[in-house]
């Protein structure tokens, strides 16, 4: 269980009682409506092919990791997980990422490797709090002008794209 954990990109001060992970908890959960004490959402390889609406559901959701799925597109309501501060989705089928984007001022981590993204939205630029982007290992043939506007801060890392 311990090396399990170490994997959830869980780093320090966590409580326990805030952390779901797995498809059977996940479902528990929704049953239970006890979903305000959730900040990280695991569901990491449960070979999910649609982002699960009901993920809309955790309000103060901090951290969701949907790695290692089959995932091709988020929907526009990913605006609604305005707490949301990393949001982990390598290894999916991405292929686009909604404008919506730009409404997760919070969002400090987004992990969008190994996946097939061509482009990013004009609405990159707007994430105002990231400091950490990764996008290697996609299609990436342009970068939009608006992640300029990125602070200088930011670690970006590019590596085996087509630019």
């Amino acid at each position: 269980m311990i090396t399990y954990l170490i994997d959830l990109k869980i780093l320090d001060n966590i409580n326990f009682n805030t952390i779901c992970v797995g498809l059977n908890q996940f479902n528990e959960l929704l049953a239970s409506n006890n979903l305000d004490s959730i900040t990280y959402l695991n569901l990491d390889g449960c070979q999910l092919t649609v982002f699960p609406k009901s993920i809309l559901k955790f309000k103060n959701l901090e951290m969701l990791s949907l790695e290692h799925n089959y995932l091709k597109n988020l929907p526009e309501t990913i605006l609604e997980l305005k707490a949301l501060k990393k949001l982990f989705l390598k290894d999916n089928l991405l292929e686009k990422l909604p404008e919506t984007l730009k409404y997760l001022k919070q969002i400090e981590t987004l992990d969008l490797q190994d996946n097939q993204l061509k482009k990013l939205p004009q609405s990159i630029g707007k994430l105002i709090s990231l400091k950490k982007l990764f996008l290697q290992r996609n299609k990436l043939e342009t970068l939009p002008k608006s992640l300029e506007n990125i602070r200088s801060s930011c670690f970006i890392n590019l590596d085996n794209n087509f630019l």
